[in-house]
């Protein structure tokens, strides 16, 4: 199967590319699409140390789907946007589309590698203490501030239709999706259905990557670049991909990795006296400066990300359900099995990971840096 599908690749690159493809120089990891089924290729061009392409395939019935496109097409067709707003002008900031291609009952989709380092492979140590910390925040915001000036940011004022979409929908499929007792619903609804802090207020809406967390950034210089492009880029409320990428900080003052460690590093992050902490905040407010996100609106913008995170969470359990045919005879898909913390918790109540998050907001109160 490998040699067909470099095959298939090879057919459709310009020659140089095809030229340079050699089955003794690919390594295949599963891609997490179906168990067993999918796969990941990392393609060394040459004699080239780092990958220069990667490949995505797996069987059409079983690709997991957002409407009528696969992840892997809407992958490309994202690559094809940022390639549009010359995303990689003058660094590599994310990977550039080869193509996707259906062929025998097979999806193929096709992108350029990425130099560098996997960010989540470097110790927390080396990222994120003392000067090294302001560094990776250096890059971190510099990245995210090239990917907001690429596609503009547009201002909108919130009123209720838009209040409706951004704030209302998404907490009512969070209370609907995750086992809430209830002082916790009493409380988000209090924020959200009541008090709503964001109405009448004006916001610069921005685009996203949508899953901005070390596992999906590489280091390279003084530079990081992203991959996974699986979510719409389009301009959405302000924020969400930083509150992400500190929400998936693993201990950084310790330099321990991790899934497991999510909620306690989470806690350290927001909630823990110390520099990292203190580093965030200064961060925060003065990209809130720099973008005119009023100070009041941080505490709901980042207890809103955290329900989006959760809701992000839940539909990608969704859509590993759904790809899996019932002649396989597989298990039903539960939180655990697919990378969460509670152990068989059922599949429409998680409980874990996520959840906590969002409960530590409700139980303990903003962090101090937003203010109450």
């Amino acid at each position: 199967m490998l040699d067909r599908l470099l095959q298939i690749v090879a057919s459709r690159v310009d020659r140089p590319i095809a030229e340079a493809i050699r089955a003794d120089r690919v390594i295949c990891i599963d891609d997490t699409q179906f168990p067993r089924r999918g796969a990941l290729c990392l393609v060394f061009l040459n004699d080239e140390r780092e990958p220069g392409l990667v490949i995505k395939a797996g069987p059409l019935a079983a690709l997991r789907r957002r409407g009528a496109k696969s992840l892997y097409e809407i992958e490309i067709d994202n690559l094809e946007r940022l390639r549009e707003r010359a995303i990689n002008r003058d660094l590599p900031a994310a990977p550039e589309p080869i193509g996707f291609w259906e062929e025998g009952g097979w999806a193929v989709a096709a992108q350029t590698g990425l130099p560098g380092s996997l960010m989540k492979n470097v110790s927390g140590r080396a990222l994120f203490r003392g000067v090294a910390r302001e560094r990776t925040f250096d890059r971190v915001l510099s990245w995210w501030g090239h990917f907001q000036r690429s596609f503009g940011v547009e201002r909108r004022r919130i009123d209720e239709p838009l209040y409706n979409q951004i704030v209302r929908a998404p907490l009512t499929e969070f209370l609907r999706h995750f086992r809430t007792d209830p002082d916790e619903r009493e409380s988000l609804n209090r924020r959200f259905g009541v008090e709503r802090g964001l109405m009448g207020l004006e916001l610069p809406f921005m685009v996203r990557h949508g899953d901005f967390c070390p596992a999906n950034v590489v280091l390279h210089g003084d530079s990081i670049a992203l991959f996974d492009w699986e979510f719409p880029i389009e301009p959405q409320f302000p924020l969400f991909d930083l509150f992400h990428f500190f929400s998936a900080c693993r201990y950084p003052h310790r330099g321990l990795r991790g899934e497991s460690s999510h909620f306690e590093s989470f806690r350290e992050v927001y909630w823990g006296d110390g520099d990292f902490g203190r580093s965030v905040g200064a961060r925060l407010s003065a990209v809130c400066a720099d973008y005119g996100v009023p100070r009041q609106a941080l505490g709901d913008l980042f207890l809103l990300s955290l329900v989006e995170i959760a809701n992000l969470k839940y539909d990608g359990l969704m859509e590993i359900r759904e790809t899996i045919p019932a002649d396989t005879g597989a298990a039903p898909v539960t939180w655990e099995s697919a990378g969460g913390t509670d152990k068989n918790a059922p599949f429409f109540c998680v409980t874990g990971s996520v959840v906590q998050t969002v409960r530590q907001v409700v139980r303990r109160g903003l962090p101090p840096m937003f203010g109450s």
